[in-house]
């Protein structure tokens, strides 16, 4: 059995499918972890969550999505208006378009009349972490300095100032996303066998030299996958 840890997609759809259907392969006995950001600045966030819920729904193997901020932001428009414009300023216009909606200024909680209940529902379920025998999974990270960093969602979808502390998580090492980092340093992080890895290699950003791959991590065998950005 392998787990794969994903990184941050951001509306990535042809991506994501080419990483899981021609790089990973997955075996009925493995397990794919998104880490969430699933959503906004590329050009089809509905397809990826219909990728996602697809094989959810029919792949042999387990998929388990986690919640990334970008989901969170969407929720929080979805449930009060007021926080819609917090959501347009980190790209939330893309995902609109990508449903087909548009906002309706004048009574804004009309915009999502039209959303896919069933993306709703996937929304919603998602998770805040993940927690395997070797590694735990979460979108931005934890807050060590706290008792229970388990319970802070603040941490683990926004920090950007982990500093890990695996006595606490009984040597686990943390697999996150969330902050873009250029593929030499992510290499790094691997082979150097840090604490934290981070698989954010700002996929979305394919014209900067450094970025633009969707990336996986195999904690059991330390080893990293890619798939350059094709949408």
């Amino acid at each position: 059995m392998s787990d794969f840890v994903i990184g941050d997609i951001h509306g990535c759809s042809k991506t994501t499918q080419k990483l899981v259907k021609d790089v990973l392969r997955p075996a009925p006995s493995d397990r794919l972890i998104f880490v969430g950001d699933y959503i906004d600045r590329g050009p089809d966030s509905k397809g990826v969550i219909d990728f996602i819920l697809e094989l959810q729904q029919y792949a042999s193997f387990e998929v388990i999505a986690l919640r990334g901020n970008h989901e969170q932001m969407l929720l929080n428009a979805m449930k009060n208006p007021e926080e819609m414009g917090l959501w347009l300023m980190n790209h939330g216009d893309t995902t609109l378009d990508s449903y087909g909606l548009k906002i309706d200024y004048d009574n804004p909680a009309t915009t999502f009349a039209d959303f896919p209940q069933e993306h709703y529902e996937f929304l919603k379920q998602t998770s805040f972490y993940f927690e395997a025998d070797d590694y735990i999974a979460v979108h931005a990270g934890f807050d060590f300095n706290r008792a229970d960093f388990k319970s802070d969602i603040h941490s683990m979808l926004w920090t950007r100032e982990m500093v890990p502390d695996l006595t606490k998580t009984d040597g686990k090492i943390i697999v996150h996303g969330h902050t873009p980092f250029p593929l030499d340093r992510i290499e790094n992080q691997i082979m150097n066998k840090d604490k934290a890895i981070n698989m954010d290699n700002g996929c979305k950003f394919k014209e900067m030299p450094g970025f633009g791959h969707l990336l996986a991590y195999e904690p059991a065998k330390q080893k990293l996958f890619m798939q350059a950005n094709v949408d």
